[in-house]
């Protein structure tokens, strides 16, 4: 099931993971936001086991419409990180799920300043956008990483290497080689 706005109130029969949106991109003040995000912890307690912080970061109509940022999305995420941890130390904290977009050429200066390679200013290639969160400082700020491995057309099975963009749903497990 989907909210919008509050966590459930109540105990549900399954387990929740509850998505912090941020399709309006960077938040003007982080702190401000950080306590929103505190605030949903709270209302979530007992009720709530994960949080996922934001979907798709690495295409612009989930990132407030500029150009996906690895940079800004790891201090948003540290944040995120921070304030759920200090509500609720046992709560999962997973990143956003990265959509598949393939081997993007060219690069695109983000919200951040920086010049990232891979992105065409409306989406990053997710592996790019991956490590670069990464080296940006998210590698503490997160219990689960999140990827969305849509197969598309291709069979299960298919070795994501043999499809020109990756899009298979073994592309996951290009992902996990990246994290470790």
């Amino acid at each position: 099931e989907e909210y919008e706005g509050a966590p459930p109130a109540e105990r549900l029969p399954y387990q929740v993971l509850y998505v912090i949106d941020l399709r309006e991109g960077m938040p003007a003040d982080l702190d401000q936001w950080g306590d929103e995000v505190e605030g949903i912890a709270r209302a979530g307690l007992g009720y709530v086991e994960a949080y996922e912080i934001g979907n798709e970061p690495n295409v612009d109509r989930f990132w407030g419409y500029e150009p996906p940022d690895p940079a800004e999305y790891a201090q948003v995420l540290e944040v995120a990180y921070e304030r759920i941890k200090g509500v609720d130390p046992g709560a999962i904290v997973v990143s956003a799920g990265l959509a598949p977009v393939g081997r993007i050429q060219g690069s695109c200066i983000g919200g951040s300043g920086s010049s990232w390679q891979g992105n065409n200013c409306s989406a990053m290639d997710e592996r790019e956008y991956a490590l670069r969160m990464l080296e940006s400082g998210a590698t503490d700020s997160f219990d689960a990483f999140g990827y969305h491995p849509y197969g598309f057309a291709y069979d299960p099975e298919t070795d994501p290497h043999s499809v020109s963009n990756g899009f298979a749903f073994r592309g996951a497990e290009v992902m996990h080689d990246l994290l470790e």
